[in-house]
Parts: C-alpha cells; sequence; structure tokens
C-alpha cells in the first residue's frame, strides 16, 4: 500500500537514494559535495539526464540544499501516507548537464593526483576521514 502512496521515478531513470550525513558531520558541507560527486557519477554513467530523489516534507535544510542545486519538486506523495505512520515526501528532480569529460579521463587525472599535491588536502582529508570512519560505524 505504502508503493501506491509514495510517487516514483519513471523506471530506468537514475535515483539517488538514502543519502545522509551524520549530525555531528552537519553543516560542513559534506552533503553537497555527496550530491554533486553523484550527480558528476550518474552524468559519466549514464545517458540519461533526469535524475530524481526524495527528500521528507520535514526536512528543511535538505530540502533548502536540493532546490538551491536545481532540483524542483515534481509530485508529492499523498497525505494519506500519514495513516502508515510514514513522513510525508517530495519527489524531486534535476536535469544534469552533459558530462565535461569521459569517466575515464577523470579516472585517469585522479590517479595521478596525490593528496599531497592538492591545495589544502589537510583539512578536506580529515573531514574525508571522518566521513568514511562514520560510513564504517554505520555498517557495522
Amino acid at each position: 500500500m505504502l508503493l501506491l502512496l509514495l510517487p516514483s521515478p519513471p523506471k530506468n531513470c537514475p535515483y539517488i537514494c538514502n543519502m545522509s550525513v551524520k549530525e555531528h558531520l552537519r553543516r560542513r558541507g559534506i552533503g553537497w559535495h555527496l550530491l554533486k560527486a553523484s550527480e558528476d557519477l550518474i552524468s559519466n554513467m549514464s545517458s540519461l539526464r533526469n535524475v530524481y530523489l526524495h527528500c521528507r516534507m520535514i526536512d528543511a535544510a535538505p530540502f533548502s540544499m536540493y532546490k538551491k542545486a536545481g532540483y524542483a519538486v515534481i509530485k508529492t506523495d499523498s497525505f494519506l501516507v500519514l495513516l502508515t505512520l510514514q513522513r510525508r515526501k517530495y519527489l524531486m528532480c534535476k536535469e544534469l548537464p552533459a558530462p565535461s569529460e569521459p569517466l575515464e579521463m577523470m579516472i585517469a587525472r585522479d590517479e595521478e593526483e596525490t593528496p599531497s599535491s592538492v591545495d589544502g588536502a589537510g583539512s578536506e582529508s580529515l573531514v574525508l576521514k571522518e566521513v568514511l570512519q562514520s560510513s564504517l560505524e554505520m555498517d557495522g
């Protein structure tokens, strides 16, 4: 029954699912970078330009971030979803630009760079390590 109440993206379209940042790591731009990395990956792996995601209506900060990133609300779930004790959600969509370079070139370039050759790598590296550690703790 829940599936009938929740608006779904078109079949076979890219969909960003369950993206989250641990509470103590929020407000550092991590969510923005995760979103942009997801979009870049989708752009390079799929010829489809529209990407979809769901955002709970109650989550003002993520909703604001998605709007800033260019996502628009295309559907809203039925108020009947409240009967299932679920939070109401928006289905959002964004048309991605064509990739600027092929995935193979991006991978080759990234393999050539070392952390010491990137400006400010120390602070970004520390945040990345925290995110990865946090992710491992969530999985374990």
